[in-house]
């Protein structure tokens, strides 16, 4: 079998996960319990908690990205994936394209464990809002980890608008998750062809901010409280395997489709 085989083969397998993803979106959607309970909750919380996300999102894109790249072995990863790249394109064996999948799943592990560890702290502290910064830098060190691991520089501006897209969507539900995920699939195909545009960076940063305030309105509320703030801060490892899985459905596909793009060209 030769490379471009292995990787149309592999990206057909991608798409179907894809479509399972999709799929249980649509069954989906928040509990009725939900909102009737957030709608309960002072709309000075939620916009205090929309500004906090806001917050959190400018000061990491722009100022922290090279301090979270600190916190764990950028270089390596960088290096391992040169590697099982290399070989993949001299060997074309479905084992060295496999190492690059299998790092990019322990790297989700690890950061889900992180995750639980940091959520249970805060929420026993009763630390809700006081929480996002936090919270927000650990997701975004485990995406800028997966992200690694397929060889994405993550520091450029058009790497940081697609992680927020990622972000958002990944999180939504129902059927506008569906509109959505067409949307990033337009936006892969600028990049693996080069034909990017300009992109509104700062209005995304704050769609994105939106959406999570939305849907942690409750958790980060209860979170505030001690001890039962425990409830909500276990919630954190879940949200985070839910953006985990879909960056790593997407960084693979893009993977994917340069290397048939590569192949095609030789």
């Amino acid at each position: 079998m030769n490379r471009l085989e292995i990787v149309r083969r592999r990206l057909k397998k991608i798409e179907k996960k894809e479509k399972k993803w999709v799929e249980r979106a649509l069954k989906k959607d928040r509990e009725p319990w939900y909102d009737k309970f957030t709608s309960k909750i002072p709309k000075a919380v939620e916009s205090k908690l929309q500004l906090a996300f806001s917050k959190g999102f400018e000061l990491l894109f722009f100022k922290g990205s090279k301090l979270l790249a600190k916190t764990y072995p950028k270089e390596t990863i960088h290096q391992e994936y040169k590697i099982s790249n290399f070989a993949f394109e001299v060997k074309g064996t479905k084992k060295s394209f496999k190492k690059i999948v299998n790092r990019a799943r322990r790297a989700q592990i690890t950061n889900t464990a992180l995750l639980a560890v940091e959520g249970f702290g805060m929420g026993i502290t009763g630390m809700g809002i006081p929480d996002i910064p936090v919270f927000l830098a650990l997701l975004l060190k485990g995406i800028y980890e997966i992200a690694s691991c397929f060889g994405c520089d993550f520091e450029s501006r058009n790497e940081s608008y697609f992680i927020l897209i990622l972000m958002e969507i990944a999180v939504l539900n129902g059927k506008e998750k569906i509109t959505a995920n067409q949307m990033v699939d337009e936006y892969i195909n600028r990049m693996v062809c080069g034909e990017m545009k300009d992109y509104d960076f700062n209005e995304q940063l704050n769609r994105t901010a939106g959406v999570y305030a939305t849907n942690t309105l409750f958790l980060k509320f209860l979170q505030g409280a001690p001890i039962i703030g425990v409830v909500g801060g276990l919630y954190n490892p879940v949200f985070y395997r839910r953006i985990a899985q879909y960056a790593r459905i997407k960084y693979e596909k893009r993977y994917l489709l340069q290397k048939t793009i590569e192949l095609k060209n030789a």
